[in-house]
């Protein structure tokens, strides 16, 4: 049983993403927004102590919606993901084998089927991105 080469670059490549970029700009946005969090919550109960009892039930119907948003979530990272490994696998073959595909003209085909992949991948990332969005409006 072979792992294609595409599988392989894709799960280094996000990776890397992840640590370079994405780690420390989402745990500054983390302990940012328990600062703001935790300073209005306290402002909150100092003018208006009754108000906590209403915080207690929003807080549960936001925890549901996020536990359903969760496997959305999941799942559509799990298909931009699977939608990437085809782009990874054609640029690795095409650089394995340049000389064949300009020998045989292959250009166009390639160049169009690559941007039909990008475009299946975008359309994930863009779900993916648009469900984040939607859970930061709530």
């Amino acid at each position: 049983d072979m792992t294609p080469i595409g599988r392989l670059l894709n799960r280094f490549s996000a990776d890397m993403d992840v640590l370079d970029n994405q780690v420390p700009r989402q745990l500054g946005q983390g302990i940012g927004c328990l600062e703001v969090f935790f300073a209005i919550f306290v402002g909150i109960v100092i003018l208006n102590p009754w108000a906590t009892l209403a915080i207690v039930p929003v807080s549960l119907g936001y925890w549901i919606v996020v536990a359903h948003y969760r496997y959305a979530s999941r799942d559509s990272q799990r298909l931009e993901a699977i939608t990437k490994t085809p782009i990874f696998n054609r640029i690795s073959e095409v650089l394995g084998g340049l000389s064949t595909v300009r020998a045989f003209g292959y250009q166009d085909y390639l160049i169009e089927k690559g941007c039909v992949e990008i475009d299946h991948n975008q359309a994930c990332n863009l779900l993916k991105v648009e469900g984040a969005q939607w859970l930061s409006l709530r």
